[in-house]
């Protein structure tokens, strides 16, 4: 597929949450968001037909957010940055569409060149539960019931590992403003006996967007955190509580958290400098400084009640 042939299928889906395979692609990928799923084979981009498989996915952002895929990509360059897990990501435009562009991480590719499927799940398919249970409020488990999860299944020693990524998802949610880090928005990926927690996927800002006229988007997590759901109102209590809702040790939880606020401004201003040419190109400067603002609102809050 040529750019342009590209471009055509992401306005397509754009506006309309479409995923616009042709009769003879068997790929379906969940979520809200307009997509399309290709090949990348040898730099060149290809549809999968029958039995074929996809390694990318890529999506030209929600409509009503204006630079929301370049908003995800940086975010997730943010939480790569702070040392998280997450899955692999590039920015770029198709004939002057913008997109970010997602490896697939449930994707193993032969010496043969044949790409296989991981088997996942994300965290509803894992408890049974339909889709509209994804939030906490609209009646969906909260974080210690995918804890509780975590820990029954797995080989040895990969509860606790993949509990504590799982935390990570969520410090980093709250840190960064990711306020849709919903249940399916975390996966696993099972083969055999081991569950592991697959990279974090889907991790977009609300920050660039605070202040700016009506924000058709929640400004509260997901994922409750001790109780608190709120931007820049999380404080030691709440962290306890959710150390202790999680059965990990609180003191552990606290030192993780300071750790990545530490590390916060660094990451950020990292990613911003490794995407400078991109910024430029889109004409993002202002969306650089709302964000910048928010980190450094976050970073200043919890050094004012954090013991470092």
């Amino acid at each position: 597929m040529s750019d342009t042939e590209i471009a055509t299928r992401l306005r397509t889906a754009a506006p309309t949450g479409l995923q616009p395979a042709t009769a003879t692609e068997h790929w379906s990928v969940a979520g809200q968001q307009g997509k399309i799923a290709l090949r990348l084979h040898h730099g060149s981009w290809y549809v999968t037909n029958g039995i074929a498989r996809t390694t990318h996915i890529i999506k030209p952002g929600i409509t009503t957010l204006p630079l929301q895929a370049f908003d995800e990509h940086l975010t997730m360059r943010i939480a790569a940055a702070l040392g998280l897990h997450v899955a692999n990501t590039e920015f770029r435009l198709f004939d002057g569409v913008p997109a970010i562009i997602s490896e697939r991480y449930d994707r193993r590719i032969a010496d043969d060149g044949q790409v296989q499927a991981l088997h996942q799940e994300d965290f509803t398919q894992a408890l049974g539960l339909p889709a509209s249970l994804k939030y906490e409020e609209h009646n969906g488990p909260t974080s210690e019931a995918y804890a509780a999860m975590l820990r029954t299944h797995g080989l040895p020693g990969q509860a606790e590992s993949n509990i504590r990524a799982f935390i990570d998802g969520i410090l980093i949610s709250y840190m960064l403003g990711a306020t849709d880090s919903h249940a399916k928005n975390y996966s696993l990926l099972l083969d055999g006996e081991s569950v592991r927690l697959a990279p974090l996927y889907d991790l977009a800002s609300i920050f660039p967007y605070l202040g700016h006229g009506r924000l058709a988007a929640s400004v509260t997590l997901a994922m409750n955190i001790g109780g608190r759901r709120n931007l820049l109102q999380l404080r030691r209590k709440h962290l306890e509580r959710f150390a202790d809702r999680m059965d990990m040790d609180g003191d552990q939880i606290i030192r993780r958290f300071a750790t990545l606020v530490r590390r916060l401004p660094d990451a950020f201003e990292s990613s911003v400098q490794s995407n400078h040419d991109t910024i430029a190109l889109i004409g993002a400067q202002q969306f650089i400084e709302d964000y910048r603002k928010r980190i450094t609102m976050t970073y200043d809050d919890a050094a004012s009640w954090l013991d470092w």
